[in-house]
């Protein structure tokens, strides 16, 4: 871990603390809970900005408002709001608090910024906000528009969680902006924290991709303070030294609390622990055994809550690799080849198939798109034809539970991650670009793992010779593993992946983060090849497009998950 700034972090610790140094030890004051109080809380994520698109504020406001739920608020979620829908949705928070007044939680995520020491949070709709006029006209003010007025309601607890100082949110150049947020001062009965100190700006991403980096750690902290009775304070130190650690000193998460008494998340138990009785020999508390390392090549697979099993996992190694049309056989949007940087994750051993899917469809009662609308497309007679009939359980060929799902869209890709992520407790996505082609190359920078000639029956594509070509699915792992432990790497199936498609790599990123900065939204992206595409479409280095709704009998899906939650 680079080596991190003291100074700074005394700092932010004393201005933290400054309002309970006059705390007086003669006085006992009885905490109180959230169950003590009614609870408010009005959830935002803005992601789909017109300059500057963020990947993450939807997942976090979602994942947000979800937890906030469990613990007894009542949640008004909202995403992506323009500045109409911004101010009203604000407006009404405020009222309801000012109608029942107990804790008011406000929390958002997407672009903020500063300007004169004001704080301002950012509409989708920011393309017209280019100087400090524009900001003040269409931006919402943190002091006056929102803090302000949850203090009005007269609320016991304010809490104000900005993970907001994102850089870049719009197209003008101001001398008077500073980067990140500027400090505040709370009133009396108020906590405001930020995803990073005063005049810094945070990751938009964590390790895992799923949420932002603060974000990932104040989920976490919330369920452990609701299950531990934690004090809220406590609560943000804890989310600070875990953000602190993850991104090496580079983001220091920033809160500041005046509160008249200690607050807890959880109920706060009436009834002392009872002592030991008198020659009772005291119990020691024995440390949890440490968690069996994980090293590569390891294969796992978690437990869901009705006591079954995940898709199979391999743990993927850490490592460098070079990314594109190594053997300039391929296409402009292959190009230009450049270096990536990847962390250690888990990768799905398989493609997901047709049992794994029904598990989750009949857990949920889930109905895909193709079965919602007007079915899917299917290669029949020699060309792609839409079916109404067709579906995941009616690709038009025959399958069984071992072979990969097909008709799928990747929305209900994402759907089918996110029930799994909530099942087992872990984070489940989509792979990134980078780590596809980073799993599927296995060290190798071939066109295919093997060589640069698809040979016969080493994959299942239109001219590779198995009894499938050209004809249907195979049973997953029918062909031989890459050195990563892969299956169906080539051909198969088309795989969906997190990110949204770029017409090449000008400018891509050099780690493996999902690429989101001027990506087109319309469209995802999709590598591997399949069964009825010809064997140049399932190199490694091959991508191809489609729409989040998109869905034919060619197209399923692989997972992949965070190790850094894995225990």
């Amino acid at each position: 871990m680079r080596e991190i700034k003291v100074r700074e972090i005394k700092m932010l610790e004393n201005q933290s603390s400054k309002i309970t140094r006059s705390f007086d030890n003669s006085k006992i004051i009885k905490p109180f809970s959230v169950s003590d109080v009614p609870q408010h809380a009005l959830v935002i994520g803005n992601a789909n900005y017109e300059y500057a698109a963020l990947t993450n504020p939807v997942n976090d406001a979602t994942d947000v408002a979800q937890r906030l739920e469990k613990m007894g608020f009542n949640v008004d979620k909202a995403l992506n709001l323009n500045q109409v829908a911004m101010g009203k949705t604000i407006r009404a928070f405020t009222t309801r608090l000012s109608q029942e007044p107990g804790l008011g939680l406000f929390y958002f995520a997407g672009h903020g910024f500063q300007v004169d020491g004001e704080n301002y949070l950012l509409p989708i709709d920011n393309k017209k906000i280019e100087d400090k006029h524009d900001l003040e006209a269409y931006a919402f003010n943190v002091n006056l528009q929102i803090f302000n007025r949850m203090e009005e309601a007269r609320n016991h607890l304010n809490f104000i969680i900005l993970d907001a100082c994102r850089n870049n949110p719009f197209r003008g150049a101001m001398r008077s902006h500073q980067q990140g947020l500027a400090s505040v001062n709370p009133v009396m009965g108020s906590i405001i924290a930020f995803a990073t100190a005063p005049g810094k700006t945070a990751a938009d991403k964590s390790q895992c991709g799923h949420n932002g980096l603060f974000t990932k750690y104040l989920l976490e902290g919330l369920e452990y303070a609701e299950k531990h009775n934690q004090r809220v304070e406590d609560m943000f130190m804890q989310v600070r030294n875990s953000v602190l650690e993850e991104s090496g000193g580079d983001q220091i998460p920033w809160y500041t609390a005046s509160l008249m008494k200690p607050f807890h998340f959880g109920k706060i138990q009436s009834k002392p622990e009872p002592k030991p009785q008198e020659n009772e020999p005291v119990r020691k508390i024995q440390p949890e055994p440490k968690p069996k390392e994980s090293k590569p090549g390891d294969i796992f697979r978690d437990t869901l809550k009705d006591g079954s099993k995940s898709p199979e996992m391999v743990i993927i190694p850490a490592g460098k690799f070079r990314m594109g049309d190594i053997q300039g056989t391929g296409g402009d949007r292959e190009k230009p080849v450049h270096e990536v940087s990847v962390k250690s994750f888990a990768m799905g051993r398989y493609l997901v198939t047709v049992g794994e899917f029904k598990q989750f469809v009949q857990a949920i009662d889930y109905k895909t798109e193709a079965e919602k609308g007007d079915g899917a497309y299917v290669w029949k007679d020699s060309e792609w034809k839409k079916i109404k009939d067709a579906n995941w359980r009616n690709p038009y060929f025959p399958q069984k539970d071992n072979q990969p799902v097909v008709c799928v869209s990747w929305n209900d890709a994402m759907a089918y991650v996110k029930w799994l992520s909530e099942q087992t407790g872990q984070q489940y996505s989509l792979p990134t670009e980078a780590q596809w082609e980073y799993a599927a190359r296995a060290g190798t920078e071939t066109d295919y793992w093997w060589g640069n000639e698809i040979g016969k029956n080493k994959a299942n594509c239109r001219n590779s010779g198995s009894q499938w070509s050209g004809k249907q699915t195979s049973p997953v792992g029918s062909f031989e593993a890459n050195p990563f432990g892969i299956y169906d790497t080539v051909g198969n199936v088309w795989g969906w992946i997190a990110d949204s498609w770029h017409e090449d790599y000008t400018n891509a990123p050099n780690d493996d983060k999902i690429w989101a900065e001027g990506a087109d939204k319309s469209y995802r992206v999709l590598r591997g090849g399949s069964w009825s595409d010809y064997s140049y479409n399932s190199r490694v280095a091959d991508r191809y497009r489609g729409n989040p709704d998109d869905r034919d009998n060619s197209g399923g899906f692989r997972v992949v998950r965070c190790l850094a939650a894995r225990t």
